[in-house]
């Protein structure tokens, strides 16, 4: 019997011992390791977004050699240094990711996120914890085509202070140039040069200039173009909506609501899949339309758009002149070169497809960011021949309130020499005291000095700032006052 006792007593003590070699072990490994992981992780938020009704929120970092990464999200700090709850992702070697797991209920705020860096999956070191303000994104489909967008987001030094989405793009919010001192409009008289007044001195009608269509954009959902209808007591002639490369095929379920109305029908045709970060999707790039890895999409577009047989423009790669998708000249390796070549390309297969009812539409923001000779917006002209329209988007933001002259007048200036139909692709105001004579002024005076103007669509959305016709009473009935 005392052999037995003695055989379970030494072994009792090897995995005694063994139990304490491990944990000194991992003690060790984690003294030593964990300064140097501290300072080589750093976990930055680089895009905030709403998709269908929902945060997406891109995280990147650095892994340190021989490591893996799980993150974390809390509504709450982490009190607990080893706190370990809220696992979002595990064991990733990756260095980049989209948090997706908002669930239904989810709650506007700061929500915390952290690395932890794990060695043989085994936690070793967390990063430094960062705090990120959520939107509350409401189910439109468009969330992501209008993105809340925040770029370069630096490493958050204290949980106190959030990164907070920016309000630059999503599609439509570039910053803005300083106010001139005052508002001038350029009247192209029958001698060069142009005539430049005041403002003051040009005169006021009733409506918008009668050689104009209008339209809106309203969403995606069906039954909204009616209802926008309904609100302002007047039928658009225009109705613009979004399509994805990534995502749509041609959205044939225009045809009653917009063609069958004798409608045109303007896609804004973004090369991006809007249920991934925008910024890391090489296959919808310019060399992959140059080399032909787009084409079948490209010709079961363009045969689509043939049969649907009403009158399509579309614009691919809007606002191109911005820095806020992936398509930018500031963006990676794009140049104004393999713009013009991507767009001849996709060009090309619909005169090829015989689409002869879709317009090519090129639309720069009205502002360059960045405002450099580089970013022209005039380098990136196709030519007269893979042009059929040219226009630009205007938004008026309340952080830098203009008229519509002081944001658009260069840009629409120079376009004349395209000798082009032009079109204010999209068109919007924050809601101010100062929205409703805004709308006044501008249609019924403004647009009256620019007859290269065939028509204008407002963007009718609640999104960086309430863009909508009827943010406010007397916007309501600014904007219905002057349809004619």
């Amino acid at each position: 019997m005392w052999r037995y006792t003695s055989v379970r007593r030494v072994i009792v003590l090897v995995i005694s011992l063994s139990i304490t070699l491990t944990i000194l072990t991992l003690t060790s490994l984690f003294l030593s390791t964990r300064n140097s992981f501290e300072e080589n992780i750093s976990l930055t938020a680089t895009r905030v977004v709403c998709s269908l009704g929902k945060p997406l929120v891109t995280l990147s970092w650095q892994n340190a050699t021989g490591t893996t990464i799980s993150l974390q999200r809390r509504m709450t700090t982490f009190e607990k240094a080893n706190d370990l709850k809220g696992v979002i992702l595990s064991n990733s070697s990756s260095t980049l990711y989209t948090d997706a797991a908002f669930d239904d209920s989810y709650a506007q705020g700061i929500y915390y996120y952290r690395a932890i860096i794990l060695k043989k999956e085994i936690p070793v070191a967390f990063s430094e914890v960062i705090s990120v303000a959520i939107p509350l994104c409401t189910l439109k489909r468009v969330d992501v085509d209008m993105a809340i967008t925040a770029t370069s987001v630096d490493r958050v030094p204290s949980k106190n202070t959030p990164i907070r989405p920016t309000t630059t793009s999503e599609p439509k919010a570039p910053p803005l140039p300083a106010k001139a001192s005052t508002s001038l409009v350029v009247i192209k008289s029958s001698s060069s040069p142009p005539v430049v007044q005041s403002s003051t001195a040009i005169q006021a009608h009733t409506a918008f200039p009668s050689w104009m269509k209008w339209g809106a954009y309203v969403g995606w959902q069906p039954n909204n173009m009616s209802a926008f209808e309904s609100l302002v007591g007047k039928a658009p002639q225009l109705e613009a909506v979004f399509s994805h490369w990534g995502n749509d095929d041609f959205p044939t379920i225009y045809n009653e609501r917009v063609r069958d109305k004798g409608r045109t029908l303007v896609i804004f045709w973004e090369a991006v899949d809007y249920t991934r970060p925008y910024f890391n999707q090489p296959e919808y790039s310019f060399d992959s339309v140059i080399n032909g890895s787009l084409d079948a999409y490209f010709i079961r577009y363009a045969k689509d758009a043939k049969q649907y047989s009403g009158e399509i423009i579309l614009i691919p790669y809007s606002e191109f002149n911005g820095d806020w998708y992936p398509w930018a000249i500031t963006i990676g390796d794009n140049t104004p070169e393999k713009f013009r070549a991507a767009w001849v390309h996709i060009h090309t297969i619909f005169k090829q497809t015989g689409a002869t009812n879709v317009k090519f539409g090129w639309a720069p923001n009205g502002t360059s960011v960045p405002d450099t000779s580089e970013n022209n917006f005039e380098l990136y002209y196709p030519g007269s021949q893979y042009v059929d329209v040219v226009g630009v988007d205007i938004f008026n933001f309340n952080n830098d309130w203009m008229s519509f002259d002081q944001m658009g007048r260069d840009t629409l200036l120079k376009m004349r020499k395209y000798g082009k139909p032009t079109y204010v692709f999209s068109l919007g105001a924050a809601e101010n005291s100062k929205k409703a004579s805004w709308i006044t002024e501008t249609f019924t005076k403004t647009l009256y000095q620019y007859p290269e103007i065939k028509g204008w669509i407002w963007f009718n959305e609640n999104k960086e700032e309430d863009w909508r016709v009827n943010s406010s009473q007397a916007s309501l009935e600014a904007f219905k006052k002057m349809l004619p």
